[in-house]
């Protein structure tokens, strides 16, 4: 039994990385098949499930018990050893990934604990019944390269549980939001800022006490729980109004979120390319994204660029008034003067001068959205202005910092072709000398994946002197757009940047890829 016991948690360990490191990556997919299923696509099926380690010590495994066998002897004979031979290393792999802090690791949501719950349980009772089985104890060496298999096994379980509790939860916090009859709810959507435009609102509006949905809070289940946690605070503080943040990766997810909260304003800042791999075309993201003026009722008001592609598109789903921005008419704000400086954006709508203290002149629509919206609800221009003079962007989201006598712009919140064009930019305007770029390139874009990544890159070779890629999926794409043997993965640098420069991060990474690169 002892013996047992001690095999099993060995295999456990050895079991332990690969399991939290799939756990992670599904969860950074939102849990969604379609999404998971487009980057295994993308990056490789094999190497994002299995990695390399221990597919490669799985193989001398096999090879070694192979030559043993051909000469004589019977590993039947000793089936623990053999196994042991194999899981003390990958166990070791395990606990230096932990120890060394270089493991992936979830946060811990109750999904992600009750999932892996589930998981660790099948490989312990696969464990146990192995170990019990003198034949079967090798069958051990081969669990932690089955833990994708396990996670898949656990995720079906659960899913019956999880649509349950997500349909209670939606409908428990539709319910809620019925109670509160004079809640304005102002929804904010689109392929590109619309964080950065609910953050605006929120800041214009702050006097007014909003209920703000938190930062990477935008879907349906997301949104439930936040009402859910968030309304009843309505009975204590004085606030009649909410901005939601709106996400989707398919059509009708806009749609469902509407039916929950019941907007009676809505903001739509770009139709992009977004997600585009998952949506199929621009027009579907089009629909997608008006689902949210589809909701609207007609004493509503609905919100966006004249200058949009689908301007005309976005005005027949609005039963609501439309209100429109852009630098002439037809537009109904018109926004003119716009300029970027080190100080922020500058720029005239109707008259009333904006200064706000963020970077990229391609926030100006945005601000202009958030203050058109402002203005519908009643709020002067001037107060609208002097608010705006002491907002601040959340992290990762186009702001500048300096660090290690490097300039660095962190645009790393998310990417998509839209913000990587006004980065490079707002880069081809700075002063500095020597300009460097940092991706990880853009996913979800499908079939017009090269052909996007080639044209910003062609755009950016003229800006940057060289560009370090950190996935060697998109280096080819920055090599044949412009940049030839000036873009290069990351991990092949040598030297660190000189000081002075300035680094332009785009698309999701760590603070600490960007240290790599610092003087």
């Amino acid at each position: 039994m002892t013996q047992t016991v001690l095999l099993s948690a060995l295999t456990l360990v050895a079991c332990l990385s690969p399991m939290l490191t799939l756990v992670t990556l599904w969860q950074r997919k939102e849990w969604r098949w379609d999404r998971l299923l487009d980057h295994l696509k993308a990056e490789g099926f094999f190497t994002q499930i299995f990695g390399f380690l221990r597919p490669a010590l799985l193989g001398l495994w096999i090879v070694l018990l192979v030559i043993v066998s051909l000469s004589g002897f019977d590993i039947r004979l000793f089936p623990m050893g053999c196994a042991l031979l194999l899981l003390a290393p990958l166990a070791t792999v395990s606990l230096l990934q932990l120890a060394l802090r270089r493991q992936k690791m979830p946060t811990w949501t109750l999904k992600a604990k009750i999932l892996l719950g589930i998981t660790i349980l099948l490989t312990l009772t696969t464990t146990v019944q192995l170990a019990l089985h003198t034949t079967g104890v090798i069958g051990l060496a081969f669990l932690p390269t089955l833990q994708s298999l396990f996670l898949i096994v656990a995720w079906v379980l659960f899913l019956p549980i999880d649509r349950l509790l997500k349909k209670k939860r939606t409908a428990q916090a539709a319910a809620l939001r019925d109670q509160f009859s004079n809640l304005l709810v102002i929804g904010v959507t689109g392929s590109v800022g619309k964080t950065t435009t609910k953050e605006l609102l929120a800041h214009i509006l702050a006097p007014l006490s909003p209920l703000v949905t938190p930062e990477h809070v935008n879907t349906e289940m997301g949104v439930a729980m936040w009402l859910l946690q968030t309304l009843p605070l309505l009975k204590r503080i004085d606030s009649r109004m909410a901005i939601v943040e709106m996400g989707a990766y398919k059509m009708g997810e806009i749609d469902a979120i509407c039916r929950m909260t019941k907007p009676t304003m809505g903001i739509i800042t770009r139709i992009g390319e977004e997600h585009l791999a998952l949506f199929g075309s621009r027009q579907n993201i089009a629909q997608a994204k008006t689902e949210l003026f589809a909701s609207l009722p007609a004493t509503g008001h609905a919100f966006f660029p004249a200058t949009d592609t689908f301007a005309d598109y976005l005005r027949t789903r609005a039963q609501a008034t439309v209100h429109t921005i852009g630098s002439a008419k037809p537009a109904d704000a018109i926004v003119e003067q716009a300029t970027s400086d080190a100080s922020g954006i500058h720029f005239v709508m109707d008259g009333t001068s904006y200064s706000i203290p963020i970077q990229g002149i391609h926030n100006v629509p945005n601000a202009a959205l958030a203050i058109s919206c402002a203005r519908t609800l009643g709020q002067s221009p001037d107060d609208i202005a002097k608010r705006l003079q002491s907002f601040v962007l959340q992290q990762h989201t186009f702001n500048l910092r300096h660090e290690h006598d490097i300039d660095i712009l962190d645009a790393t919140y998310n990417a998509s072709p839209q913000s990587f064009d006004a980065a490079i930019e707002w880069a081809a305007a700075q002063p500095h000398a020597q300009k460097y770029l940092i991706t990880s390139g853009i996913i979800e874009l499908g079939k017009e994946e090269a052909g996007l990544h080639e044209a910003i890159a062609k755009r950016a070779s003229s800006v940057f002197a060289q560009a370090f890629i950190t996935s060697k999926r998109f280096l080819p794409y920055f090599q044949t757009g412009g940049f030839d043997n000036r873009a290069m993965l990351l991990k092949n640098m040598k030297t660190k940047l000189p000081k002075n420069s300035l680094l332009v991060c785009i698309s999701r990474m760590s603070d600490a890829t960007i240290a790599k690169l610092l003087p």
